[in-house]
């Protein structure tokens, strides 16, 4: 601590069964001084018994709590080593990635390996935070535990921090004395919004706000900007066909599209229109999803649920204002899972919905090309063919 001295924090344990007014002799409790065959070999109710069992129990309870202080230095520790993106981000540079790029497999590649190593970190990371979870509960449990036991074997009598030293002493237990503090354990870990840690300074808010599909690049068309439809990018070229020829039948009436033999002129085009119209009503769904998601996301201004159960583990039961917080923290909890629960929920719509707009439009580019024998429409004859089949114009959906 670059020779200042260190900020010390109470032991709860022996905050909650000392007190400066308690008595500062052993009285019963001398008898922890017995020899290691009489604890165990003691009746569970008589005093050397009591003793053994508060013995027990504050072990387990100090072996936890040194447990949940080494693993927040842990994910402390993983969260400053590493300095990557999020796996949701990389996959979705994955998704975006254009197959008939020469580059495609050179930026697959690199992609997929910073992949494997986002993920290697989330797993490690989310294993930490469930084990620091499992620990404050444990130890909260155990500390309940310690204090029963100590208080039975004491007979209700609280003891001066000297004589639960003495006492300590006797039984192998640590010091009731402050502890170093780590900063780690009262203090959540920064929260960096580009691989989901913690923040004091930026809300818990997801990056996945911006609702377009995966390649819908912008572009300039006059005075508005709009997005790319990835399927009339698909299926036009300016220097494709300006005539619809063998697509004329497009204008056949309906009955001649539900009658029509699936090898057909008309019976192609009927099965290009149903693709199409799958993939346009799931495009809309798509975009309707993530905006749906932008609204949660900015509807919702709290913290993350690992953030407010760190807090939670951190309290110290022998704080006067102990329940007080407890209440408001746990009440913080409730609104913040309430919120990721229907993140989660419309991240993996969004996740599904996007993987089904991606077959979808493949199936409708292939429908189309057996449909035009091959051929790609310039984009003022696609709209032609689209107002025909009561499709979307493209690239105004």
């Amino acid at each position: 601590m670059d020779g200042r001295k260190k900020h010390r924090h109470r032991d709860p344990l022996a905050a909650a069964i000392t007190d400066p007014n308690g008595s500062d002799k052993l009285r019963n409790l001398n008898a922890s001084k017995a020899a290691s065959p009489a604890f165990r070999n003691a009746a569970a109710n008589s005093n050397v018994g009591k003793i053994a069992a508060y013995q027990a129990a504050a072990a387990e309870y100090y072996d936890l709590r040194g447990q949940l202080y080494d693993t927040r230095r842990d994910l402390r520790d993983l969260n400053e080593r590493y300095d990557g993106r999020s796996s949701e981000q990389i996959a979705d540079d994955i998704a975006a990635l254009d197959p008939s790029d020469p580059e495609y497999d050179s930026k697959r590649e690199a992609l997929e390996s910073e992949l494997r190593d986002a993920e290697t970190y989330e797993e490690t990371r989310d294993g930490l935070r469930a084990d620091l979870k499992d620990l404050g509960h444990q130890t909260k449990d155990a500390l309940e535990e310690a204090e029963d036991a100590f208080f039975d074997a004491s007979k209700g009598r609280s003891l001066t921090k000297d004589a639960l030293g003495d006492y300590h002493d006797n039984l192998g237990l640590p010091q009731p004395k402050s502890h170093p503090k780590d900063e780690v354990t009262v203090q959540p870990v920064p929260y960096d919004p580009t691989y989901h840690q913690y923040s004091e300074t930026l809300q818990y808010r997801s990056k996945d706000t911006n609702f377009r599909l995966r390649y819908d690049a912008l572009h300039h068309d006059g005075k508005k900007h709009r997005y790319k439809d990835p399927l009339a990018a698909a299926i036009t070229d300016p220097n494709g066909s300006s005539k619809l020829r063998n697509l004329n039948a497009s204008k056949a009436a309906t009955p001649a599209f539900l009658n029509a033999a699936a090898n057909s002129n008309v019976g192609k085009i009927a099965t290009y229109q149903a693709a199409a119209a799958e993939y346009y009503d799931l495009r809309d769904q798509l975009h309707d999803a993530r905006r749906g998601l932008r609204d949660l996301n900015e509807s919702y201004d709290g913290r993350s649920s690992d953030q407010i159960a760190d807090d939670i583990a951190a309290l110290d039961p022998g704080d006067p204002s102990y329940n007080d917080k407890l209440d408001a923290l746990e009440s913080e909890l409730q609104d913040a899972q309430t919120f990721e629960e229907a993140q989660g929920e419309l991240r993996a719509d969004v996740r599904d919905l996007r993987t089904d707009s991606l077959v979808a439009q493949k199936e409708a580019e292939h429908a189309f090309f057996d449909a035009s024998k091959g051929s790609t429409l310039t984009a003022e004859t696609l709209a032609d063919l689209h107002e025909n089949l009561e499709l979307p114009a493209p690239g105004k959906q």
